[in-house]
């Protein structure tokens, strides 16, 4: 159901990747959304973790295994955090 139905939903974004968490946050204030966004990854854990990340502006995938690109592609080691369903609520 749309949030237009129910007036007391909240949306809760989270994104851990810097250059799509800037444009989630662009999009957000752009089209006037009440979105509750956080730079962060949910994981079963609360922490750091490592994701590999391209250097190419319009990817927007990232992997937490360094093998699954092809193998001459470039891949950036990046670190993240995360939080878990449970800390955060």
């Amino acid at each position: 159901m749309p949030k237009q139905l129910i007036r007391k939903a909240e949306v809760y974004a989270f994104e851990p990747v810097a250059r799509v968490f800037d444009k989630l946050i662009d999009n957000v204030q752009l089209n006037h959304y009440d979105i509750h966004s956080y730079q962060e990854a949910v994981s079963s854990e609360t922490g750091k973790a490592i994701i590999y990340d391209h250097p190419a502006e319009h990817v927007y995938s990232v992997t937490v295994n360094k093998n699954l690109g092809a193998s001459d592609a470039d891949v950036i080691k990046t670190e993240i955090d995360t939080i878990s369903l449970a800390s955060f609520i």
